[in-house]
């Protein structure tokens, strides 16, 4: 196989500012209210609605002081997307704030210590619901007022295309009617699964092989507008994404992709790909002659 692995850069997307519900932190003549803005940067657009950030709805917060829980709670996304977190904290006090955004009632994520966020990889593949974000806002000080807080991915996420003269000799075989007919798995070894917030970054040695399980790959989402992957000025068709926690720093997995079509369906289709390099908040990109 030609294979070609890109970087991209940030996997950050779509702008978010804020406004949300009440919460029931405690009130004293010398607390102060405090309002947070939120926002995810916007190095890497898609026009996607895979990797936009869209699904993404409840943030979790924690509010540390002298190293001790001293509240936390959740904020829903407001019906014009937005997030905002209003607190009463006691004036001239410092404080450690530590936030996670994700989407409802997956079952993907624990997040009752978010020093320790776990991640459930058991599911399906190319599922944009496992989209989430975190950040952390260190050493404030109630009273003084508070910046835009920066929400990023805590993982890597890693996409197969096809090259244009690939797809197009699978066309026959993936097309039914007018529609795409394709479903896509991916097996990871290695994996990181716990994060911590307050360092943002994975848990040392919270290793697990992750297998996501077949499902539609996103060039047959009839509900993604942008279903190809662009590098060098060529289009590759987005046939596999899944997301991974990976370090800041960078590291190298093993995996293997498989594709199932109409007429292969009793015997996927499979691609191992050794070695491939995955870094937090950024996307990598495996490119090239994926079916022939």
């Amino acid at each position: 196989m030609k294979r070609i692995i890109s970087f991209a850069a940030a996997l950050a997307v779509v702008s978010i500012a804020a406004s949300c519900k009440k919460d029931d932190l405690r009130t004293k003549a010398d607390d102060v209210q405090v309002v947070f803005d939120f926002a995810i940067p916007q190095e890497t657009v898609t026009k996607a609605e895979m990797s936009d950030g869209s699904t993404v709805d409840v943030l979790f917060y924690e509010i540390y002081a002298g190293g001790q829980l001293m509240y936390e709670g959740e904020v829903d996304r407001t019906s014009a997307g937005n997030f905002s977190l209003t607190v009463k904290l006691v004036k001239g006090m410092e404080y450690d704030l530590l936030f996670w955004a994700q989407k409802k009632g997956t079952g993907y994520y624990d997040t009752d210590d978010l020093q320790n966020v776990t991640v459930n990889y058991d599911g399906l593949a190319n599922d944009e619901t496992r989209d989430a974000f975190y950040g952390s806002y260190p050493d404030f000080i109630a009273g003084t007022t508070p910046g835009t807080v920066y929400l990023y991915r805590p993982f890597a996420q890693v996409n197969f295309g096809a090259a244009s003269e690939d797809w197009a000799r699978a066309e026959p075989f993936v097309m039914d009617g007018t529609d795409v007919n394709i479903k896509s798995s991916m097996t990871i070894k290695n994996v990181y699964s716990a994060f911590n917030v307050m360092t943002g970054d994975v848990v040392a040695n919270s290793f697990t092989d992750v297998e996501f399980d077949l499902n539609d790959a996103p060039i047959a989402e009839d509900t993604y507008t942008n279903d190809y992957i662009s590098h060098n000025q060529e289009e590759y068709a987005w046939v596999a994404m899944n997301y991974i926690l990976a370090p800041s720093a960078g590291a190298n997995v093993d995996l293997s992709a498989g594709f199932v079509h109409m007429q292969n369906a009793a015997t996927p289709l499979e691609k191992a790909v050794p070695q491939v390099p995955v870094k937090q908040n950024h996307r990598t990109n495996i490119l090239g002659d994926i079916f022939t």
